[in-house]
């Protein structure tokens, strides 16, 4: 029985519009085995009445088959499909993918992804106010920077470790702001504090040694760790932070390399690690010979106090690694985050740089640089500063007032979000939040932030005006 050429093909007529189009159409049909090796097609004409194409465009799709190998123009006879094709064809027309070999397995590691939420409302991790961004003076910055850097130095490669330029601004900030003295041969520009803390972990360690860290902490970081085959142990947290008398129990039955932090505002719980905990963390480093990560994701926002200077400050970058950004002080889209640390680690982690991501973008650096020397991100974390201490007050009134009895929030010295207790069953609790999903309310559940089915959430302030606030207690109320 004769088989139509449309059929033969697999594809709708009215799909195939260009040379391109048909000529892919046609290898699809032989390496499907629709097309069997030295097969005479139709011709030309018969081609293009079935496709509704030009002549011409069919001539050309041939071509590019016959530059190819698929097909043969034999003068006088035709257009045959060759009989050396490029790829190892089934046995018979109608033999598909049935009896292929099944691919290599992917690695397949168990890790939440992150999706950013766009509800009109959103109890959040803790994000900064989109609308607070100085967009402006951002956008003159770039521009700027554009006109002033339109050279070889800046638009092709450069130093793995960051804009020079940016790199003296930093040391220059973190000296003023945090107190730890450093250069630019100590600092080191990463696209966000997560990449910050991968690599990190890849120069300090390696495959098989343990890092140590709190419970709850920062799952995204343990999930970097553990990916890369290093050993996590868990180190229990009360209310001033991170429990040094258990990761004393733990450093004297195995060998620790890094210990990974959050003090200033531990992560997930808000607490800050007291004083005499720290110089007791600093003290078991040096007596175990390990580093510390300090991840000091939001250091600028404490509300009702002076912020609490790092633990790099006391230590001078001799073990103490720190590590900053500033997604949470202006925004997630500003991934810009940067390590600071010994020379000698700073020179270590720009080999791996080089190889997972050859260097930052060159003009946002250099347009960070001037917003940093011109003091336009001082005065943006001072405004939101102001800005959020005004509405974790209002949010704390109103859950007190709406919500007693159903939501207990912690208190909050800082950061941009409550750690919370949801106070019911953890079993209902993710029906809870669908619920309030439909109502356009983002609400983090608990097992998502914690990696274990609890009761206790983070729920940020930041994001949401009173007003928006306001009708957020409002929806929880309603779908409780």
């Amino acid at each position: 029985m004769k088989i139509a050429f449309s059929e033969i093909i697999g594809a709708d007529p009215q799909t195939i519009d260009s040379a391109s189009a048909l000529s892919q159409s046609m290898i699809i049909a032989i390496t499907k085995g629709r097309l069997a090796p030295g097969t005479r097609l139709p011709s030309v004409n018969k081609i293009a009445e079935t496709v509704q194409l030009n002549r011409l465009t069919v001539l050309k799709a041939m071509d590019e088959l016959d530059i190819e190998g698929w097909v043969v123009k034999k003068p006088r006879s035709g257009i045959f499909v060759s009989d050396n094709l490029p790829v190892d064809m089934p046995l018979g027309i109608g033999q598909l993918d049935d009896d292929r070999q099944p691919l290599p397995p992917l690695t397949m590691p168990d890790i939440i992804g992150s999706r950013q939420n766009f509800f009109r409302l959103s109890l959040n991790d803790g994000y900064p106010d989109y609308r607070l961004f100085p967009v402006q003076e951002v956008a003159r910055a770039y521009s700027t920077a554009f006109k002033d850097h339109a050279d070889k130095a800046s638009l092709l490669y450069y130093d793995v470790y960051g804009q020079e330029e940016l790199r003296e601004a930093l040391a220059t900030y973190v000296h003023q702001t945090r107190s730890i003295r450093c250069s630019a041969e100590n600092t080191m520009v990463t696209r966000g504090s997560t990449l910050g803390i991968y690599l990190v972990a890849k120069t300090v360690c390696q495959r098989g040694e343990t890092i140590a860290m709190a419970d709850p902490g920062y799952r995204s970081a343990r999930q970097s760790f553990e990916a890369e085959g290093f050993r996590v142990v868990s180190i229990r947290v009360d209310e001033q932070g991170m429990v040094t008398d258990h990761l004393r129990e733990v450093l004297r039955r195995e060998s620790v390399k890094l210990i990974y932090v959050t003090p200033h505002h531990q992560y997930p719980t808000t607490v800050t690690l007291s004083a005499e905990r720290r110089m007791e963390l600093l003290k078991l480093a040096e007596e175990h010979n390990t580093y510390i990560l300090e991840d000091d994701y939001d250091f600028d926002f404490q509300y009702d106090r002076r912020p609490i200077l790092p633990m790099a400050s006391i230590d001078q970058l001799h073990r103490v690694i720190y590590i900053g950004g500033f997604s949470k002080a202006l925004s997630p889209a500003i991934r810009l985050g940067y390590v600071v640390a010994g020379a000698t680690i700073i020179r270590e982690m720009g080999k791996w740089r080089r190889i997972i991501d050859r260097q930052g973008d060159s003009i946002p650096e250099l347009a960070f640089a001037k917003l940093l020397r011109n003091g336009i991100i001082d005065k943006a974390i001072r405004k939101a500063i102001r800005v959020y201490k005004a509405r974790r007050d209002a949010a704390e009134a109103l859950f007190r007032s709406e919500l007693a009895g159903k939501i207990t929030l912690y208190p909050c010295r800082g950061g941009l979000a409550f750690w919370a207790r949801i106070n019911r069953p953890p079993e209902s609790i993710a029906a809870l939040v669908d619920r309030a999903h439909r109502k356009q309310l983002f609400l983090l559940q608990p097992a998502r932030l914690l990696g274990y089915e609890g009761q206790h959430t983070r729920m940020g302030f930041a994001s949401m005006t009173e007003g928006e606030m306001e009708e957020a207690v409002a929806i929880i109320g309603a779908v409780w």
